[in-house]
């Protein structure tokens, strides 16, 4: 259990200290309230065998991210190909030099930059527009994998595990970090600013979706963790 929302009031209030000498004024935009966040310690995960999809071929994804240890592999979102032996067709995760990737099959799609402050969090989003599929992090796009969009096993009628890596019906690249604020758009490819916004300070911060899910679509918001 942990406030995305308590950590990004202490960030932008000793933000704006530095900025204003402290001087009374109005504390920023906090964003829309993310009062709880679900601890992966290595050995949880959720799993959810997918209905008929809207688009098999256009998702989104969105979700807020701590992470709890570094220099590991860790998948936290990955989507079976074959109900039988869950071979893993397409999978998200930081590898272990710290790089946010997007893998299917044998080829993988790392960023350049890597994420290693297990103080902040991370607004990640991955977006599967039929052609290609984006990475960004805190509204910045930061890798394209050009041509590797359309049909994954992301959005199939098989098994898709959070927290870890369902591969031939094993749990394995387990991830330890917080999560908070994780959705999953059917159908559409949508923009981090449907999900989040800069306040006055520059800071990103939390937006809540207001649009459709389509028929596989979710939010979780881990209240009940």
């Amino acid at each position: 259990q942990y406030s995305l929302r308590s950590h990004l009031q202490l960030f932008v209030i000793m933000f704006s200290n530095i900025l204003m000498g402290a001087a009374g004024f109005p504390v920023a935009d906090l964003g829309d309230e993310i009062s709880q966040s679900l601890r992966f310690r290595g050995a949880q995960n959720l799993r959810r065998t997918f209905g008929t999809p809207t688009n098999r071929n256009i998702w989104t994804v969105s979700v807020w991210i701590k992470r709890a240890k570094l220099s590991s592999r860790q998948d936290f979102f990955a989507a079976s190909n074959d109900g039988l032996s869950n071979a893993t067709l397409l999978e998200i995760a930081f590898n272990a030099s710290d790089q946010f990737f997007v893998g299917k099959a044998s080829t993988t799609n790392s960023t350049t930059a890597k994420y290693r402050d297990p103080s902040a969090w991370y607004h990640l989003v991955i977006v599967n527009d039929g052609t290609d599929i984006e990475q960004y992090v805190n509204s910045v796009l930061v890798s394209t994998w050009s041509g590797q969009g359309g049909s994954t096993g992301m959005n199939n009628n098989k098994e898709h595990s959070i927290g870890d890596n369902n591969y031939n019906g094993q749990t394995i690249l387990r991830s330890e970090l917080y999560m908070a604020a994780m959705y999953f758009i059917d159908g559409q490819a949508l923009d981090p600013t449907d999900f989040g916004k800069y306040n006055e300070d520059g800071v990103w911060v939390p937006k809540n979706y207001t649009g459709t899910y389509g028929t596989n679509g979710f939010h979780l918001t881990f209240d009940s963790s």
